[in-house]
């Protein structure tokens, strides 16, 4: 019997998923542990050498009581003073300048230990954190310091923040999505300028590390003689060396503040700023012998040095995170000065304070003047320095220096122009006839007229010194030198008559060439001369001693042209000569006359204007 098999379709249950809990982030014990490292190790480097000296001077009769807890109690209240802290010294005497190379040292051991536990999120970085302050707690309740706990807890949260985040971020962690969302939205010069805060920040500090080692070097006599006044052993000397060495920083924020200009005091009634000290007697402290000293106060320029910091800063970020507008640029700078600016003060407020009772209550530099005035040079300098380098900077001067460049050359070119449109006007004031005798017009000597006028005649001198005469209108009589020396009047081309005087001295008259021919008047009277369109040469004329003769109503007026000199007459309307190039009919003088019009008139000087015969005749004449 064959079986059969029943096939049913397949039935899904469904399962709830399981809901996981919250669960600490990977590598959160190691940031524990990596915490209370840091925190351990930057503990015992104070407490190690105070537990040290008390043992290598425990015989000692001026150690008194003192036993290995106080050391270690001394060790841990210095180490809290580094975090912010106080300690209290003596009678109650409180001191709170931090040694900040301890704090340095501490900040560099959460950066290497979080680096070092390889932390692979902000998560697990929170937990070096709290085992940072974690240990700082347990390490003040231990030795019972007295004073100073909590303050130094606020500052170690900061050394251990800042440390650990420096330490993340060199790791390749990513930071918070927070911080994400913060980064995306804030302008490109305001993250530009945090790495130029940095930059500042590192240059600030190379200029007051050289200005502690010059005053180290300078001072450094003092510092044996003060360091020699102790008779200490080898581990006492180390100790005291390596506590002095904890304050270095501290003196390098003085020196800072020294270069920015307000200075500073060690004790009341003290002041070290750039040309200027006044001291008072100090504690014994080998490291304050490098202080500046009455006969050598240093150099009142050296506030310059913080605005060459910026302008260099500046410089750097142009050339590392160039910004196309100006105004980021102008930004990054503004952001990474405020930011230097800030850091600065709040190491001046670390490493100002108290050192002791009495005068040495009052150490240290005012920090918001040194935060306001190193805003003003280093700011200033980088201000100009990113505004000097910016392309567009560049690209707007080159303009500017184009534009006046090419303003300076117009108004050459345009001063050219007018002086070669005035000598043109002054050589085109008046026409210069063509000779009769052959002579070019460019050869005509010094002293050849050019009429001003329409009415006016031109005198020139002619051959054996006499005058040549020759109206500037057209039609009008020429005149010129006949033989001997003899006055001659010949006829325009327009068909004038021509009157001149014969060798013998007598008047003669020639026929036009066309035209009518006038009468001729007496030797006194004026010789009627026909209008003509052009004249065709000039005639000359002679007069006493062959000078040119002046007719009555008429003047000398000077030209700039080669020095020639013009004889017009004056306008009966207004007293001067007439217009320049034109008849009073309003046409030129080389224009033709229209198709059917009569000759016009000569109102020019006649011949009755230049005396008898007598007066005109030569030397040879009245011979």
């Amino acid at each position: 019997m064959a079986s059969t098999t029943e096939t049913r379709p397949p039935h899904v249950i469904d399962v709830p998923t399981l809901q996981r809990g919250r669960r600490m982030p990977e590598g959160w014990l190691r940031g524990i542990v990596g915490g209370v490292e840091a925190a351990l190790l930057s503990w015992l480097t104070v407490v190690v050498p105070a537990v040290a000296a008390y043992v290598a001077t425990a015989a000692a009769p001026a150690l008194g009581d003192a036993s290995w807890q106080a050391a270690a109690g001394t060790g841990t209240a210095l180490w809290l003073l580094a975090h912010g802290g106080t300690m209290t010294v003596g009678a109650g005497a409180a001191v709170s300048v931090a040694p900040l190379g301890l704090t340095a040292l501490s900040l560099a051991l959460v950066h290497g230990s979080t680096r070092r536990m390889r932390l692979e999120s902000v998560g697990a970085g929170a937990f070096m954190v709290i085992g940072f302050l974690t240990a700082m707690a347990g390490f003040s309740l231990l030795v019972a310091v007295p004073s100073g706990r909590g303050p130094a807890l606020i500052g170690g949260a900061v050394v251990a923040v800042v440390g650990t985040a420096s330490g993340l971020r060199r790791s390749g962690v990513p930071g918070p999505g927070w911080w994400s969302v913060v980064r995306r939205r804030l302008p490109a010069g305001v993250t530009d300028g945090l790495h130029g805060a940095c930059w500042m920040l590192a240059g600030l500090a190379v200029v007051a590390t050289v200005v502690v080692t010059a005053g180290l070097v300078m001072g450094w006599d003092r510092v044996l003689m003060v360091q020699d006044a102790y008779t200490l052993d080898a581990v006492s000397t180390v100790v005291m060396v390596l506590g002095q060495v904890l304050f270095l920083p501290t003196a390098m924020v003085w020196a800072l503040a020294w270069a920015a200009g307000p200075g500073f005091a060690v004790g009341a009634g003290t002041q070290f700023v750039p040309g200027e000290v006044v001291t008072a007697p100090l504690p014994a402290i080998p490291l304050l012998g490098a202080l500046p000293s009455p006969d050598a106060p240093g150099p009142a320029w050296v506030v310059v040095v913080p605005v060459l910091v910026g302008a260099a800063v500046a410089l750097l970020l142009g050339r590392r995170r160039p910004q196309e507008n100006l105004s980021a640029a102008v930004l990054a700078v503004g952001v990474a000065s405020v930011v230097t600016a800030a850091v600065a003060a709040l190491l001046v407020v670390l490493a100002s304070g108290s050192l002791g009772p009495g005068r040495m209550a009052e150490v240290g530099a005012d920090a918001p003047l040194v935060a306001a005035l190193l805003l003003a040079e280093i700011g200033g300098g980088a201000l100009v320095g990113a505004v000097a380098i910016h392309p567009r900077t560049h690209t707007m001067v080159g303009a500017r220096v184009a534009a006046l460049r090419t303003g300076a050359q117009g108004v050459l070119e345009r001063r050219q122009e007018a002086r070669s449109a005035a000598a043109a006007g002054h050589e085109g004031d008046g026409v210069v006839p063509e000779l009769t005798d052959g002579h070019d017009t460019d050869q005509v000597p010094s002293g050849a007229v050019e009429p001003a006028t329409d009415e006016a005649a031109e005198v020139r001198p002619g051959a054996g010194g006499a005058a040549e005469v020759g109206s500037a209108a057209g039609g009008a009589a020429e005149v010129g030198p006949g033989a001997g020396g003899a006055a001659e009047v010949r006829p325009g081309t327009g068909g004038a008559s021509a009157v001149g005087r014969a060798a013998g001295g007598a008047f003669a008259v020639e026929p036009a060439t066309v035209g009518p021919v006038p009468q001729v008047p007496d030797p006194g009277q004026a010789a009627a001369v026909a209008s003509a369109p052009e004249a065709s040469a000039p005639a000359a004329v002679t007069n006493n001693g062959g000078k040119p003769a002046r007719p009555r109503g008429t003047s000398w007026v000077k030209t700039r042209d080669a020095g020639h000199r013009e004889l017009g007459a004056r306008d009966p309307g207004t007293g001067g000569a007439g217009a320049r190039g034109r008849d009073t009919d309003g046409t030129r003088p080389e224009d033709p006359p229209a198709a059917g019009a009569r000759p016009r008139g000569w109102t020019g000087p006649s011949l009755s204007d230049w005396g008898t015969p007598e007066d005109d005749a030569g030397p040879s004449d009245r011979a």
